[in-house]
């Protein structure tokens, strides 16, 4: 994807489900950080894909990455 990135979309899910078309963050800017999943992180697996859009057409997904969360 060529060109400057209208906004990264950062999507989420645990074990077991997919992910839902919906980003759980939209950003500008090259990092950020999601602090409130709306779900329970205690010693759960989440699992974090990103895409970018560019004139207005989003990118395939990323490699997943997850993490185990504790609070």
């Amino acid at each position: 994807y060529q060109g400057t990135p209208d906004e990264y979309r950062i999507y989420t899910r645990m074990d077991g489900q997919s992910y839902p078309t919906t980003p759980a963050l939209r950003t500008t800017a090259m990092s950020a950080t999601c602090v409130d999943l709306a779900i329970p992180m205690d010693g759960l697996r989440h699992y974090f894909v990103a895409t970018v859009v560019v004139n207005g057409v989003e990118s395939p997904r990323s490699n997943e990455v997850s993490k185990v969360m504790n609070t």
